[in-house]
């Protein structure tokens, strides 16, 4: 088993973790290692937003599309088409 060193702190709140102290770091749990692993594209550092909507539920899907649609200025009407809002 390979363990997984992780910042105790996200780089939004300290992008300059020091790598040579060890009480800025812990190791992940086989379950951490594999969620990040799987939502974390560590070739450009974000996390794969794609995966994690493709894991949730049939609730969580719709709760996210009604987030972007409201987000975006979108509204779903009685028939069940899309329509920007009015500003």
């Amino acid at each position: 088993m390979k363990l997984t060193p992780d910042h105790k702190n996200p780089h939004s709140l300290n992008p300059d973790t020091d790598p040579k102290d060890p009480e800025k770091w812990q190791a992940l749990c086989g379950r951490h290692q594999v969620t990040k692993k799987n939502y974390w594209d560590t070739t450009t550092g974000k996390l794969n937003t794609y995966a994690i909507v493709q894991f949730a539920t049939e609730p969580e899907k719709r709760e996210v599309f009604h987030f972007l649609l409201s987000y975006f200025g979108y509204t779903i009407l009685e028939d069940g088409s899309i329509t920007r809002c009015e500003t």
